[in-house]
């Protein structure tokens, strides 16, 4: 019905109307139809000027984040992130209005999660996920989202346990200091699989079942648990951590990509999911990046695009590189796109060794929640470097 009222309205004028809004009012109109979502996410100012490239790379002890322009590859900011534990390592759960989620982790149980704004050094230090019966100890996976309706963060922890029932999947409000269950709305999934990792998109959090076929999504507004079937790809190559297919961000859509990496040729095959909320979920095989050249290139994730460009490593780790590819969305047809990787190459980064992924970023002043205590657990705001918590040192 949405999609019928504003089809009679020109794009030029609807953009010239959406531009005109707060930020977090284009955030929920993005939920009106496919159409304002897509004019948002690829005409709106805050996609094309604000939006920066995060370039995290997580090492023992100390991790590092550097963010570039998105139109140069100008160095803005610069920051390391420092293990409150021996032996521990810092890595980036996710992104989002320009706040950061980051997870500490060392051997044993310990592990902590932070909620940070490296703009104005703000930090919010989440109570512990609660300790799940038959649990074998291991951490599994985070990821960190935003509701553009109810305007909350949600940080959700997935167990990679497989002795876990899918109720043990745990949500946390930001501003709130407990830990929620997430509510199953199906059972036809029991185990999960977060080695595709654990994306969020569109006001949900999605991650791989254990059989491999299936996505499983938690919406962030009401907390309840679905999943269905993924790309045709998936089904017939089995186990995410067996195949090395990924979930990504695809201009802030939910996408999977499927690498080939062989001695010559990259190719990486990338489909994207054009249904959910209450459309039925679908996936359209979107385009295919090509590297011919030596076949040495690994396309990053999680976020795979950041406006029309996609970024890149060599094999080696001698080099991170910027790709202009151009809109990877405006194939609709049935038809799929093949980008060539050699084309548009520039070096931004040189000797940049660790586990690198790349995410979205734009700078705010926004301050982090008040938390509401609860009589078990109380939340504290703190600046980074107080306290117990990830230490944080500024370069520029």
């Amino acid at each position: 019905m949405a999609d019928d009222v504003s089809s009679d309205l020109p794009t030029d004028i609807l953009v010239d109307i959406l531009v005109r809004l707060p930020t977090s009012a284009r955030r929920r109109f993005r939920l009106v139809c496919k159409r304002w979502r897509d004019v948002i996410d690829e005409r709106t100012a805050e996609r094309q000027v604000r939006t920066k490239i995060l370039v995290f790379n997580s090492k023992p002890q100390s991790s590092r984040v550097l963010v570039f322009g998105d139109e140069d590859r100008r160095r803005m900011h610069e920051w390391t992130y420092g293990s409150a534990f021996s032996w521990g390592r810092v890595d980036m759960v996710g992104t989002s209005n320009g706040l950061i989620c980051l997870h500490d982790s060392s051997y044993g149980d310990r592990s902590t999660i932070t909620i940070a704004n490296p703009i104005t050094g703000e930090a919010l230090a989440l109570p512990p996920v609660p300790r799940v019966r038959n649990s074998t100890g291991s951490f599994g996976s985070y990821g960190f989202g935003y509701h553009p309706t109810t305007g909350q963060y949600k940080v959700v922890h997935v167990p990679s346990c497989v002795s876990l029932r899918p109720d043990t999947v745990h949500v946390l409000t930001l501003g709130c200091s407990v830990w929620r269950k997430a509510v199953p709305s199906m059972a036809d999934v029991t185990y999960y699989d977060c080695s595709g990792g654990v994306v969020c998109a569109d006001g949900s959090a999605y991650w791989f079942s254990l059989s491999g076929n299936r996505v499983v999504a938690l919406d962030l507004k009401d907390e309840r648990l679905t999943s269905f079937p993924g790309p045709p790809g998936m089904r017939s190559i089995g186990v995410a951590s067996e195949a090395s297919f990924k979930l990504t961000s695809v201009n802030a859509r939910l996408g999977v990509v499927f690498p080939s990496y062989k001695p010559a040729t990259t190719r990486v095959v990338v489909w994207i999911l054009d249904g959910g909320g209450e459309e039925q979920p679908r996936w359209s095989r979107r385009y295919t990046l090509i590297d011919r050249t030596t076949g040495s290139l690994i396309v990053l994730t999680p976020h795979l695009t950041h406006g029309k460009d996609i970024l890149t490593m060599s094999r080696d780790m001698d080099g991170l590189y910027r790709h202009k590819v151009g809109d990877c969305t405006d194939v609709d047809d049935g038809r799929t796109a093949q980008l060539v990787l050699s084309e548009g190459i520039e070096l931004i980064i040189s000797e940049e060794e660790g586990n690198i992924r790349t995410f979205a970023y734009v700078e705010t002043q926004e301050p982090l929640p008040i938390v509401r205590e609860s009589r078990s657990q109380k939340g504290k705001k703190k600046k980074l470097g107080q306290s117990q918590s990830i230490s944080f040192h500024r370069i520029k």
